[in-house]
């Protein structure tokens, strides 16, 4: 009775609901900016390996030019 009048209320089945529903939403946004982040990384990796390949692309290509110059 004294909750009552002190405005506490006892847990209700909604805000049980409520919790789980939100506690299931928080699982599927950290999962998705789990899975994020490990794309990005993997991006990031995939221009590091591009731009290597790519200068040595071009040196072999200087290298061709050098050669035929002599």
């Amino acid at each position: 009775m004294a909750n009552r009048f002190l405005g506490r209320h006892p847990p209700t089945s909604s805000d049980q609901v409520h919790s789980i529903v939100e506690a299931h939403r928080q699982i599927r946004i950290d999962d998705s900016n789990r899975q994020y982040n490990e794309l990005l990384r993997s991006l990031k990796d995939e221009k590091k390996k591009t731009k290597i390949l790519k200068e040595k692309l071009e040196g072999k290509r200087l290298q061709r030019m050098v050669g035929c110059e002599k």
